[in-house]
């Protein structure tokens, strides 16, 4: 990923998540643990993330194997951060 983070995740109780794995040009991934025990998250675009206008971010989840990922919600300029 870009050596600035764009985005962050905020699971409550936990450090917040603005680490990520680039694994292409479009997408990175980032490991939780104990993701059963994840029952809100909060994802946001940092203050310095210059986004252009009809472009954002959308966050999938999945636990291993990774093949079923579901869509919890995506940001953009106009919506900078979503539960």
């Amino acid at each position: 990923m870009a050596s600035q983070p764009l985005f962050g995740v905020v699971i409550p109780g936990r450090p917040l998540i603005t680490e990520f794995q680039q694994i292409d040009a479009t997408k990175a991934v980032t490991l939780v643990q104990y993701p059963s025990m994840v029952t809100e998250i909060t994802f946001f675009l940092l203050p310095t993330t210059i986004i252009p206008p009809g472009y954002g971010a959308i966050l999938y989840y999945s636990t291993p194997p990774f093949q079923n990922w579901v869509l919890l919600g995506s940001v953009d300029p106009s919506k900078p951060s979503g539960t």
